[in-house]
């Protein structure tokens, strides 16, 4: 028994040629580096050198540029330009407000599409319910992410990949690693999310953030306020979807996706994640909890943007068309709240194009045709034996009225 779509075609069929067609789309060769900065205001700081990382992927006629960085709020700048650009690094005007202008490619018309992620505040939040969501009568305390200290960065060149860590108070951490990728697949840790070669993932752990910020919440949950922003709102407005699967197989007991997406023509960006975070090192279905996301802001008057970030050095405030701003939170009820183990991690996927879909894989398949198709086949061929066994009954019976 097949199951089938559109002009009558096979689901399997059309799942393998999916994975087919990817598996002709072209690697990125990546590159990953701190770049370093040459003013002596950058060896005056406590732990040397300001954090900014590029990753570069080059293909055959273009290249996606990460550009990551805790310099003000931390954030990610997405940039899809010529094989030719180069990025142009003006420090003193970086490192003093962030100055529009201070990040940019050249030539400047190399650019060929640009958005950005940024993290602009952890707010912890008192949930008397203990229903793991914040609700208006819930008190609450906001950290603006810019105003942290973050230790230099640490890079691994090779799964190319960077780790910034933001620290406030005796023993509180906010690691956040970027990783890049040349070529599409799907890590091999929960919640195993797909990734492309135009696409990076971001690992969020907020591990002794009670030690970060001095409040009596006894019932203490943290959530993360993002700001997404793009450059062209011709092709929309900045969006979120949730995409349902029956499939469960890669992240259990999560069956479905969200995307906020930045659309643009032909192809814009999104930030992708599953509504699932762990609250221990190792994680497994067993440590997983709930991620809550919350309404989408895209009224710019309604969002306060940081002071400083990359983003501000690589946008001006004129070319900043499309924006969002997005809260989630972390913990379902009866969790014990964050402070039973003063840890979650979350992780989410920045993407150029559109964001790859879940398949039902080949395994559920046959799994799906197994259980339908043995049925089946016992109601064909038990009524195909009672349909003969009567039959012969009925004929036996002919032969001795005769």
């Amino acid at each position: 028994m097949a199951f089938r779509v559109g002009m009558d075609v096979p689901i399997v069929f059309c799942t393998i040629l999916t994975l087919l067609v990817k598996g002709f789309v072209a690697d990125r060769e990546l590159e990953i580096i701190n770049k370093k900065c040459d003013i002596p205001k950058c060896n005056q700081t406590h732990d040397g050198q300001p954090n900014l990382v590029h990753i570069k992927g080059t293909g055959e006629n273009d290249t996606i540029h990460y550009l990551w960085s805790s310099i003000g709020a931390p954030a990610v700048i997405l940039a899809r330009t010529t094989l030719g650009a180069n990025l142009t690094v003006n420090w003193k005007d970086l490192l003093d407000g962030t100055k529009t202008g201070s990040l940019s490619f050249q030539p400047p018309e190399s650019v060929l599409y640009s958005s950005a992620l940024m993290f602009t505040k952890l707010i912890e939040y008192n949930d008397t319910s203990d229903d793991g969501t914040i609700q208006s009568k819930d008190a609450r305390m906001m950290t603006e992410l810019e105003s942290l200290t973050w230790q230099k960065g640490t890079i691994n060149s090779t799964d190319c990949s960077a780790v910034l860590l933001g620290k406030l108070g005796d023993n509180g951490t906010i690691s956040m690693k970027l990783t890049g990728f040349g070529k599409g697949g799907r890590l091999t840790t929960l919640p195993h999310l797909q990734y492309t070669e135009n696409s990076t993932q971001l690992d969020v752990t907020m591990q002794n953030v009670m030690n970060m910020i001095y409040t009596n919440y006894t019932n203490a949950r943290f959530a993360l306020e993002m700001v997404v922003v793009g450059r062209d709102n011709k092709s929309g407005t900045v969006n979120i979807k949730e995409d349902t699967s029956i499939d469960d197989q890669y992240t259990p007991g999560t069956f479905s996706t969200l995307n906020v997406r930045l659309p643009d023509s032909p192809l814009g960006s999104y930030v992708q994640w599953k509504p699932v975070s762990y609250v221990k090192k190792g994680r497994t279905m067993e440590n997983a909890r709930h991620v809550y996301e919350y309404k989408l802001e895209t009224t710019r008057e309604n969002i306060d943007m940081p002071q400083t970030s990359i983003v501000r050095a690589f946008f001006s405030p004129k070319e900043i068309e499309q924006i969002g701003a997005l809260n989630v939170s972390f913990g379902i009820t009866k969790d014990g709240f964050y402070k039973k183990t003063n840890y979650v991690s979350w992780s989410i996927a920045i993407g150029y194009g559109d964001p790859p879909e879940e398949y039902i894989s080949l395994t559920v398949y046959i799994v799906i045709s197994v259980g339908l198709g043995i049925p089946l086949l016992i109601v064909v061929f038990g009524g195909t034996g009672v349909c003969i066994s009567k039959h012969k009954e009925k004929k036996r019976k002919s032969l001795q009225s005769n």
